[in-house]
């Protein structure tokens, strides 16, 4: 078979192509996992600051000890708070609460990003929420981010959309889906403008 000409021509063309594909698909590759932009820095909202709030939860006690050692070497302000959830058991809370602007608003993503891989865990779950005060348009957030929608529900009051991103470590059950991210703009009937992005979900009230 090495004898055939037109046979050595078709393989040798075939390798060309594979060797000038390569570099474009990791080149590819490399710019979808690129960090993503939140909103501060989508370039979808009209303003340059807002707040950023961490919040780590657990039901075991066990994990108290260990959790406060990681957050005190943290620069931020932690606070707890010992709720009761339906059934009686108690719940651990842990915030802290930032001001951010667009120079370190990536930075608040690798804080929350290390914060999970160093305490999330079966037992333990960590949040972030950023609110700003801006109009956003939800769906073209996620569509110029590529992020898959799994839920979207709107109101008068507000309209969420959840999706699934891989550049963000965590997920919470939703339904049959997992979801990773969460945006919550206010509706037609708001006085004030109001954005929150959620990772993995929002915890709080909007």
């Amino acid at each position: 078979m090495g004898k055939n000409p037109k046979f050595n021509k078709i393989i040798l063309i075939m390798v060309f192509i594979i060797l000038c594909l390569t570099p474009a698909l990791l080149f590819a590759q490399s710019g979808q996992n690129k960090v993503l932009p939140l909103l501060l820095t989508s370039g979808l909202v009209d303003c340059d600051k807002g707040e950023v709030e961490y919040i780590v939860w657990t039901e075991d006690p066990l994990q108290l000890f260990s959790i406060e050692n990681i957050l005190r070497s943290s620069s931020l302000t932690w606070q707890r708070q010992t709720l009761s959830d339906f059934s009686g058991r108690e719940v651990y809370q842990y915030f802290a609460k930032q001001n951010i602007n667009k120079e370190n608003e990536k930075e608040g993503l690798q804080f929350y990003c290390a914060l999970y891989s160093r305490v999330a865990g079966k037992t333990v779950h960590v949040y972030m929420e950023e609110k700003v005060y801006a109009c956003l348009n939800a769906e073209q957030y996620f569509q110029e981010n590529n992020i898959p929608e799994i839920q979207s529900v709107s109101t008068k009051q507000m309209t969420s959309i959840n999706g699934y991103d891989r550049r963000i470590p965590g997920a919470v059950r939703f339904g049959k889906e997992e979801t990773n991210i969460q945006i919550i703009t206010n509706g037609e009937v708001s006085d004030h403008n109001r954005v929150i992005l959620a990772l993995p979900a929002l915890i709080e009230e909007f």
